[in-house]
């Protein structure tokens, strides 16, 4: 939409800028869900292949590296699980900054508020 004191050569570059950024947030999404899809389906096939249990707890925080270096199928699954819960906390934290560039400050604020409470919601169970 074009405001009076907006000419329409500017009117089109913000446009273009939003559609940038919008792309950006919609791979964002994609990557990070391609990317648990596979860790996912890896730590399943890994642990098919190998006839090791689908393991029902969680490894320690400090595990988690060293079992997915070390091919168990806990290490892939816990990761592709973290990467998937990071995804959209990410897109909130890529809105924040999208609206803060186009200078929405309502709207940055707003994001951020919510990308508080998503963390704080982890953090506090």
């Amino acid at each position: 939409m074009q405001t009076i004191s907006e000419t329409p050569a500017e009117s089109g570059w913000k446009t273009k800028e939003k559609n940038l950024m919008e792309r950006l947030l919609h791979w964002m999404l994609l990557i990070g869900i391609t990317i648990s899809t596979f860790l996912l389906l890896s730590g399943l096939i890994l642990a098919v292949f190998t006839g090791q249990p689908i393991p029902s707890e969680v490894p320690a925080f400090d595990q988690i590296i060293p079992e997915l270096l070390a091919y168990r199928p806990i290490g892939f699954l816990t990761v592709g699980i973290l990467v998937l819960i990071a995804t959209p906390i990410l897109r909130v934290f890529g809105s924040v900054l999208a609206f803060v560039y186009e200078r929405d400050w309502r709207y940055a604020g707003i994001t951020f508020i919510v990308l508080l409470i998503v963390i704080l919601s982890i953090f506090l169970g």
